[in-house]
């Protein structure tokens, strides 16, 4: 947590809903209290973290200032120092909302179970809203949810709630239930990442952009085109002119999600002219050359890699949840020795190689979890999981939280013909689906009446 805020000059904002029924606007009117999980540029950049920003307001009904709310508001957050840089660089920091901070993930489904146990003591979630935050928001196109609740004058949940000892009891271990559910594969390796090495002491930061036109921003979903079970292209990269000092790029591509010991490497490169602004799959073709192995078309050289060829295009394994995958381009104020190297050189001669000489780096990081189709003919099958707030039709008073799951068609395929999207079906679930269904399941045998 820092000392920033982020909710300056909030009050007076007014949130459309129209989600839960009767459409509504409420107005802002008092900031209560409000927490951060701001995260530094280290654990941005090197281990996927992003932060949050939460802040929780007293709120009136515009059309009955008499019907008063509590008002939770969610947002993504710049890591710690950026806050204050250019918009478009604020804006490549923006994470897909599949990708939310743990502690909004945390306060969301902790306030969906009370809400849907009928929990009395608490406020009771009203309407939800997610969108996207605008240019002059902290990260422009990041995550922004608010969450409209009821309001309980009065009430200390250290009395009248947590100090019932069964009542925390059957919380603590429905939200120990759906955490479990949440951190399913809790994995990573990001200490051993290349550019935790060593060689960055000096730059443990990122001091320049990569972008990549063909897949999107930092963050994004891999689509089937660079994938192992599509075309397995490697992707297009696009950086600006660094510095005049630049000798020579490195490049090093590595999973640190896989179940392993270190980080899967999926492919190594060194040599890279330094007037490259740029590479295409193109340059990854081998060139065949008994005199000179391990040339790339590109003019560079490739190295070791997990998979023993030129490039080990993305596969994360069945059931470990989504994979991240860094894209690391080092920038060298002198070339690497090349006699110090093995003929096909490795992760650790490269590292011992590039000590002393980096003059900045930068970092892709892209996203792999969706069932591909080689996994789909293994028997794999993929779902998609929503949660809303409903009512009954006949009675709206009578309110619900639904959850919905449902097949979803392996990568790639969603646009193919209904035939043979058809020919995917499934009666079998996906095992997050069945998860989910035994904790819920469990949650409801053991307080069917919260």
């Amino acid at each position: 947590m820092t000392e920033n805020t982020f909710f300056d000059n909030w009050a007076g904002r007014s949130v459309d809903f129209a989600t839960a029924g009767t459409p509504s606007k409420w107005i802002l009117t008092e900031l209560l209290s409000e927490k951060n999980s701001q995260v530094h540029g280290d654990d941005f950049f090197k281990n996927g973290c992003i932060g949050g920003a939460y802040g929780t307001f007293l709120c009136h009904n515009v059309t009955d200032s008499t019907q008063r709310g509590v008002m939770k508001v969610l947002m993504q957050v710049p890591w710690e120092g950026s806050q204050y840089a250019p918009a478009e660089h604020r804006f490549s920091q923006a994470s897909g909302s599949y990708e939310l901070d743990w502690n909004i993930t945390s306060q969301l489904n902790a306030l969906i179970t009370l809400t849907s146990n009928n929990c009395l003591s608490t406020p009771r979630i009203l309407d939800l809203k997610y969108g996207w935050q605008e240019t002059a928001d902290p990260v422009p196109g990041g995550y922004i949810i608010f969450i409209l609740m009821s309001y309980l004058p009065g009430v200390q949940l250290t009395k009248a709630f947590w100090g019932l000892e069964d009542s925390m009891h059957y919380i603590q271990y429905g939200i120990g239930c759906l955490l479990s559910l949440l951190l399913t594969g809790a994995k990573g390796h990001e200490d051993k990442l290349f550019t935790r090495g060593p060689a960055f002491s000096a730059y443990p930061y990122p001091t320049f952009f990569i972008e990549c036109p063909e897949i999107g921003a930092s963050g994004s979903r891999m689509d089937i085109a660079h994938v192992y079970d599509g075309s397995g292209y490697f992707p297009e990269l696009r950086w600006p002119i660094t510095t005049p000092d630049t000798q020579e790029y490195v490049l090093v591509c590595e999973d640190p999600d896989e179940l392993l010991a270190a980080p899967v490497i999926h492919g190594i490169y060194y040599g890279i002219p330094p007037v490259f602004i740029g590479l295409h799959r193109s340059d990854f073709i081998e060139v065949d050359s008994r005199n000179d192995p391990y040339r790339l078309r590109g003019g560079f050289k490739y190295g070791a890699n997990s998979g023993g060829g030129v490039y080990l295009a993305p596969q994360p394994a069945r059931g470990q949840g989504p994979h991240r995958y860094f894209f690391e381009l080092i920038a060298l104020n002198h070339t690497i020795d090349q006699s110090k190297l093995s003929p096909m050189a490795t992760f650790d001669e490269i590292a011992r190689q590039i000590e002393g000489k980096i003059i900045g780096w930068a970092v892709l990081r892209f996203l792999m979890n969706q069932v591909h189709a080689r996994d789909y003919y293994n028997g794999t099958i993929g779902g998609a999981y929503a949660t809303f707030l409903c009512h009954n039709f006949v009675d709206s008073t009578q309110r619900g939280v639904m959850k919905i799951f449902k097949q979803v068609p392996f990568e790639g395929s969603e646009n193919a013909t209904i035939q043979q999207r058809g020919a995917q079906a499934s009666q079998e679930l996906d095992y997050f689906i069945t998860s989910q269904l035994r904790a819920l399941n469990t949650l409801t045998q053991i307080s069917p009446t919260r």
